[in-house]
């Protein structure tokens, strides 16, 4: 694996600017391997072809920047089980996995060719290892979490609400309903798609009426009224979900800093601008897809070039779940791959700030 950050930024820059030719070369040569593709489906065989071709390219872009191969194979278990589950054969990924590095290997120096090879032939490999039942993540649930979940999935904006209300009136914190709840819920959500057992409409569902119950139970919950300092929060360009960044600016809020939580897929020069604005002394970034550490890293360095060391970033999300020491690569002050942690980060770099001693 290329050691350097700058060695894999560099190397995964030139995968992406490739992504495109190489997607529909690759494409046109399963074709030609599997004709009855385009008896069954037509034109949508090509389409899809390079759409799928061209997103794998990315994350292994992605897995090489990060210096993460267990990332890539990750990424090929979760592609073959949410393929399965919809009737694609295992070794089809496998194959187009493996065209990807031969077709690739033309445009790259040894060292980079090597490293790709590498994380190819291990997702490669992944694809056709013996299937691991998919259990069904509502088994592993306690009573609140599985009836919660039973209520965003089935639209029940009104049970879900009183459920969470409920939670909260008996007592339980709120950091324990996001935390506990609302947030495995919330992955539950998709590992459900994943495995095809409910809808990309099901999923959107769950998640509005999550963000709504949300905005219900915040405004139970008493506040520290001590200061703590203003915190800037956002996803980065490209970022769609935001739900996770949601659950810490709540707490936050209810902590005490004076929070600015700009949503998700925010262009990076507003987000700067926010900051200056806010004169936030913190800015937490979100990323759950490893192709967003790209963006992350963007961010990160215009944020250094524009207000120094004096800015604390915090980083967090699934993205950096396997490797969280590339948020110290980046440049971030502090990585927090869980909502609690995301809280402890902030609290830890605020008091660094104050004391740098």
């Amino acid at each position: 694996m290329l050691q350097s950050l700058a060695d894999r930024r560099r190397t995964a820059a030139l995968l992406r600017q490739l992504k495109q030719r190489h997607a529909e070369k690759i494409t046109e040569e399963l074709l030609q391997k599997n004709p009855s593709w385009l008896e069954r489906f037509g034109e949508v065989a090509r389409t899809r072809g390079i759409e799928d071709t061209a997103y794998h390219i990315d994350f292994l872009a992605s897995a090489v920047e990060a210096g993460s191969p267990e990332a890539f194979r990750e990424y090929a278990r979760w592609t073959t089980r949410m393929l399965a589950a919809r009737g694609m054969e295992p070794r089809l990924l496998a194959e187009s996995f493996l065209q990807i590095a031969e077709s690739l290997s033309g445009d790259l120096d040894e060292e980079a060719a090597e490293a790709v090879q590498g994380l190819i032939e291990a997702g490669a490999a992944e694809c056709t290892a013996d299937a691991v039942d998919q259990i069904d993540p509502r088994e592993r649930m306690n009573d609140l979490q599985s009836t919660y979940l039973q209520a965003i999935l089935g639209g029940q904006r009104r049970a879900a609400r009183e459920i969470a209300l409920e939670a909260i009136d008996s007592g339980l914190g709120l950091e324990d309903l996001y935390g506990d709840v609302l947030q495995p819920c919330m992955y539950a959500v998709g590992e459900l798609w994943e495995t095809n057992r409910i809808s990309v409409a099901d999923e959107h569902m769950a998640t509005a009426i999550t963000q709504a119950v949300m905005a219900e139970v915040y405004q139970r919950v008493p506040w520290n009224e001590d200061p703590r300092g203003n915190v800037v929060l956002t996803g980065v360009q490209g970022e769609l979900h935001q739900v996770g960044p949601h659950l810490v600016a709540d707490m936050l809020d209810i902590r005490g800093w004076n929070v600015r939580f700009l949503g998700a897929n925010v262009p990076h020069r507003d987000v700067l601008q926010a900051v200056a604005e806010h004169e936030a002394e913190v800015l937490g970034i979100s990323a759950t897809v490893l192709f967003n550490t790209e963006f992350a890293m963007d961010i990160i360095e215009q944020a250094r070039d524009r207000f120094g060391d004096d800015l604390r970033i915090v980083v967090g999300g699934a993205a950096f779940r396997l490797r969280p020491e590339l948020s110290f690569e980046m440049g971030a002050d502090a990585c927090g791959l869980n909502l609690q942690e995301a809280i402890c980060c902030f609290e830890e770099v605020a008091t660094d700030a104050q004391d740098p001693g």
